[in-house]
């Protein structure tokens, strides 16, 4: 009787020590920031976390609205459960040598990422837009891809911050589709 309770009572500990494998889910969205969050003078990248398992990538460039500053921004909130692992990777940049590019998409490219424009104009005859009259614009759609700038020069960059959200995925719930 008392081998049958210790063989439970080992198991069950045993259990719960192997439940998570890597680093914890606050090791990685730290290690994660430090490969997304980018400051090109006039644009940034942010990974922000609104509630546990709930990011916002917010992509930030300076722009002038008569005569003063009033940055273009575009917000993609998304539930990392939303996101299947498999459909996370990298890929070299076209357009910038020696940076890179993280895809991410949702299960079964569903419009599950909200993104929203915040910008300024003078001419409020954006299609797609609702500008007030003090000459901000708004435009909020769904969408099922995001794509993040990794930090260069280290070329492993976007390879470990692929693998880095993949991670992160996983510990909020997200599964890849079947097949």
């Amino acid at each position: 009787m008392k081998i049958t309770i210790f063989v439970a009572f080992f198991l069950a500990s045993a259990s719960a020590v192997f439940a998570q494998e890597g680093p914890s889910y606050e090791e990685t969205l730290r290690f994660l920031n430090s490969k997304v969050d980018l400051n090109r003078g006039t644009s940034t990248n942010r990974l922000l976390e609104n509630d546990r398992c709930d990011l916002v990538l917010r992509i930030t460039n300076e722009a002038n609205y008569k005569g003063r500053r009033q940055d273009d921004v575009i917000n993609h909130y998304f539930d990392l459960s939303d996101l299947d692992p498999s459909r996370i990777f990298y890929e070299e940049s076209s357009f910038r040598p020696g940076e890179g590019l993280v895809w991410i998409h949702t299960k079964e490219n569903r419009d599950l990422i909200i993104q929203e424009q915040i910008f300024y104009r003078e001419s409020s005859a954006s299609p797609g837009y609702t500008c007030q009259s003090s000459g901000e614009c708004r435009s909020r759609i769904s969408v099922s891809y995001i794509v993040i700038q990794t930090l260069p020069p280290n070329n492993d960059n976007g390879p470990r911050a692929a693998r880095a959200l993949q991670h992160l995925v996983r510990l909020c719930g997200g599964q890849e589709e079947l097949f």
